[in-house]
């Protein structure tokens, strides 16, 4: 039997709506792709930017330890320091204690020195009667 002309005008239909379904699901799978591919690139530039940013704390990390050393061996350094001064502030108290007792001694033996000359030279002058 032969197709009747409506017959043969809905199968056109028929053929026109999937050709536009599937021109269609291309389109949507085209723009998937593409926005797949964006996603991807975004990925990888974040992925970038995130090597970056831990390469650059890691030298940051690696600064504020040395400076943290540093600051250990001039916390030790001041530690001695005050050590040092505080032994040096002994001493000299101690020396000008000495120094005071030196100079105690002398003047008591020049006392006594001058005590006995005058002794001496008085002994020698006759006492008038």
């Amino acid at each position: 039997a032969m197709p009747r002309p409506t017959d043969r005008g809905l199968h056109h239909d028929e053929e026109e709506r999937m050709g536009l379904l599937q021109e269609e699901a291309s389109n949507r799978l085209r723009n998937g792709n593409r926005r797949l591919e964006e996603t991807r690139r975004a990925a990888a530039e974040s992925e970038e930017i995130g090597m970056n940013v831990i390469t650059e704390l890691q030298g940051q990390r690696e600064g504020i330890m040395r400076t943290k050393a540093h600051y250990d061996d001039i916390d030790d350094q001041l530690g001695i320091s005050k050590q040092i001064l505080r032994s040096i502030g002994v001493k000299i108290s101690t020396d000008r204690f000495l120094l005071f007792v030196v100079a105690f001694l002398l003047t008591l033996a020049n006392v006594v020195v001058v005590y006995y000359k005058i002794q001496k030279v008085l002994s020698y002058i006759p006492l008038v009667r």
